[in-house]
Order: C-alpha cells, then structure tokens, then sequence
C-alpha cells in the first residue's frame, strides 16, 4: 500500500477513536476479536456493540471515507454490510495505538461463517421473495426468505407451525 494513503488511514482511524465514542467502542470490539471477517453486517455490528443501526451505518461510512472499506447498501436480499479492504482487527488495533500499520486481510485468518451472506457466494434470491433476518441468539441468526405479497392468515399459520418445533 502506498504509504501517504496508510498514513492517511491511520491518522484517520485515531482521529475517529479519540472523538466518536461509539466508533471507539466498535474499533475495541474489532481490535478484541480472534479471528479476522472481509465483511461485516451492520445489524450483527449493532447487535453485538449495543449501538444503533443507524449508528453503525454512519461509522461505516466514516470508515469507508478514510479507505478501510467499501459501504454496501442492502439491496435485493442482501444485507447492509461493510466490505473491509484491510484486516478488522488490525484497523482496531492501530486505531487504538496497539500497532503503527493496518495489515492486508489474510485468507488463512477468516471466520467463515462471517461471509456467509457475500454476493456472488449465495444462490440468487428468488423473485417475489424478501429475506428477514432474525438474531435468534446472541451468537446465531437465522434468515427466513418469504413472499413480498405474505398475507395476515399466512403469517398466522407460519407463527403456529414455528411454535410446534422444539421439544421442550
């Protein structure tokens, strides 16, 4: 990477740490994980650093501008997502002041189930559907795809059948 640009980026993730509270808290959680991701989901973000969605997308977008990533927007079942063009914990940790260098994103480092949602690595989404994600867990989510044109009495019987799975 051309040095002018990492200096640009480093001074921009501390800048960001020392003045946006809610960035600092999303950079530790980044800098305080133990495996890398090349995307990153906006709601799973909110959900596990406490802040709002808005709140997220606006950090990405910040982050986006100093060079860390590219900011996608949800569209046609995908989710709102960052798309990180450096490695997340070590942006974390330079913004911090633990490291003097952002590091390249390593393949060997993923947590695959991070990228499960990636265009390109899912099957297309079929017309007439729409995706709703729902955090199940803290640490699990499930995503049901439904018709865009669901009906009252539909979404009735589906709340009734889904009350008849676990075993307990």
């Amino acid at each position: 990477m051309n040095k002018t640009i990492e200096d640009t980026m480093v001074s921009g993730l501390r800048g960001i740490y020392k003045r946006d509270n809610n960035a600092r808290a999303m950079l530790d959680s980044f800098a305080a994980r133990k495996k890398a991701v090349s995307v990153s989901y906006a709601d799973r973000i909110a959900f596990l650093v406490k802040l709002s969605y808005s709140e997220v997308i606006r950090i990405f977008k910040e982050l986006e501008g100093i060079g860390c990533g590219e900011f996608k927007n949800g569209r046609k079942g995908y989710k709102t997502r960052m798309e990180w063009s450096h490695s997340l914990i070590s942006l974390g940790e330079v913004a911090k002041g633990e490291a003097v260098s952002v590091e390249a994103i390593n393949p060997d480092d993923l947590d695959a189930e991070d990228d499960a949602d990636v265009p390109g690595e899912v099957s297309e989404q079929a017309e007439g559907f729409i995706q709703h994600p729902f955090q199940l867990r803290p640490d699990q989510s499930v995503t049901l795809s439904l018709p865009a044109d669901l009906t009252m009495k539909e979404a009735q019987r589906l709340a009734a059948f889904i009350q008849t799975i676990p075993f307990e």
